[in-house]
């Protein structure tokens, strides 16, 4: 008997988007990306998008957008350690609130202790797909002119009250990393729904263009031994730390890449029917 072995988290790539991802190794990237961006901004209701190399280096340009230097974000007191790092080299300060474990969404009576200490915005995080109780998050912040910043990376397509996870922050984040529901290889979004953050955004071209040789081989790795069968292998070797959290230090943001929003592009298209085989 062969022993299989269960995946921690484990993205379904499909080898035709594989192959569309592999042309726009040759290509101009230009056009992918404006459709990805457009297809996110329709989706998410959003006036703005911009594509980024990661999710850690969109929360940092979200950072940036919302908070002064060395100003104060509320954060959950359970996070992903990504969400420490890019506020760390967004170079703001962070204050927490509690989580409630039953839910995992914000606990009210200690988000409203926060905002009477004080802080710029405050960041709501959607956690292995369980909606977070954004709304009753922004009745508490409004009130003090407090905006939200919406981490989705998790959401997982996901949606509440018919309300997309991701659609409901003044700013919300993407991540189509290894084990996103949105998968690209690498990468995230910016989603922008405030008119004063609209006219900071960085130019697609201040962040630079990359064709994504890397997120194309790593997509394909995963496709050929993201499966439990063969898991054992990969498992096997100590330095992929496959299933670890691991503490990456943040770095200055850049664009997505061609191969990268071409993968994400055809992760947008099956979410539905991916959705509901989970259910």
């Amino acid at each position: 008997m062969i022993p299989r072995y269960q995946l921690a988290v484990a993205p379904r790539i499909a080898p035709a988007s594989l192959l569309r991802a592999a042309s726009s190794l040759f290509t101009s990237s230009t056009s992918r990306l404006a459709d990805l961006a457009s297809d996110l901004r329709q989706q998410f209701s959003a006036s703005e998008c911009v594509l980024t190399d990661s999710g850690t280096s969109a929360l940092v340009l979200a950072l940036r957008l919302m908070v002064p230097e060395n100003g104060v974000i509320g954060l959950p007191s359970y996070g992903c350690v990504d969400i420490t790092s890019a506020v760390r080299f967004a170079g703001v300060r962070a204050r927490l609130y509690d989580i409630d474990q039953r839910t995992m969404s914000p606990d009210l009576d200690s988000v409203n202790r926060l905002l009477k200490r004080g802080v710029q915005a405050l960041l709501v995080a959607h956690y292995y797909g369980y909606p977070a109780d954004v709304r009753g998050v922004r009745a508490l912040a409004s009130s003090r002119g407090v905006p939200i910043l919406e981490d989705a990376a998790q959401a997982a397509g996901g949606s509440i009250d018919g309300a997309r996870l991701g659609s409901l922050g003044d700013l919300s984040i993407l991540s189509f990393g290894r084990g996103k529901g949105l998968f690209g290889g690498r990468g995230g979004a910016l989603l922008i729904r405030s008119p004063a953050s609209s006219s900071r955004i960085p130019s697609r071209q201040s962040l630079g263009a990359r064709r994504g040789v890397g997120e194309w081989c790593a997509a394909v790795g995963q496709w050929a031994l993201g499966r439990p069968e063969v898991y054992a292998l990969p498992a096997s070797i100590p330095a992929l730390r496959l299933g670890e959290m691991v503490y990456r230090p943040a770095r200055q943001p850049r664009a997505l890449s061609g191969a990268a929003a071409s993968l994400a592009r055809s992760a947008l298209a099956t979410e539905s029917s991916e959705r509901e085989a989970r259910v």
